[in-house]
């Protein structure tokens, strides 16, 4: 049985790792100073009361996250902060995609998301052979607000994501589609982006 949604008006909406999407009335957060935007570090703990956000998104940060040091507090962070029946929804690399990219040679759906590596290494993401096309997104994700090339620390799929945030306490924990929530206000405020390469993951707080 699914757990009531929080309807408290004052609860917060989160945003993690919001980069250049900066949501209206979100609390949004990153690592790099981002107008309109907090700094903060989600590695080192959210600035925010246990039991007061009713919805947490992480879209595209948590693969930046060391799988076995540093996600874990993180997601512990996050349980923390969500209210009971809250909902967070994550979006990573998807392993599979990435896989079919691999082997069929259509890199359409990661190539958007790799238009600035050539700032960072010096070569454009269709001059690379497949071997570093499928490194580049799997490992590491150019970004206009990082000094360097961002690095990834691991590549996921359903079972592995299913895995970490049961270890983490999370409960309902379900692949989601494009546009649509566990939580009916959340299509209303918020865009998946990164849609054709991202493996979305929604789960609930007991």
């Amino acid at each position: 049985m699914s757990l009531p949604l929080p309807t408290e008006t004052d609860l917060l909406w989160v945003n993690i790792g919001s980069s250049g999407l900066v949501l209206p009335g979100w609390e949004n957060i990153d690592r790099a100073p981002i107008p309109g935007a907090m700094l903060c570090d989600v590695r080192l703990g959210l600035p925010f009361r246990s039991r007061s956000a009713r919805v947490v998104v992480a879209s595209h940060v948590l693969e930046h996250l060391h799988p076995h040091t540093e996600l874990p507090k993180a997601l512990r962070e996050i349980h923390r902060i969500l209210t009971p029946g809250g909902t967070v929804r994550i979006a990573v690399p998807d392993l599979e995609v990435l896989l079919r990219c691999y082997m069929d040679g259509d890199w359409a759906p990661v190539a958007d998301s790799q238009k600035e590596l050539d700032r960072y290494v010096g070569v454009g993401f269709d001059q690379m052979p497949a071997a570093l096309r499928l490194s580049a997104v799997a490992f590491g994700n150019a970004s206009p607000n990082s000094a360097a090339y961002d690095g990834h620390h691991a590549v996921w799929d359903e079972a592995a994501m299913r895995w970490i945030l049961e270890r983490a306490g999370f409960i309902e924990i379900q692949r989601a589609a494009v546009g649509v929530s566990r939580d009916p206000e959340l299509p209303k405020r918020y865009t998946d982006n990164w849609v054709a390469q991202s493996l979305i993951v929604e789960a609930a707080k007991a």
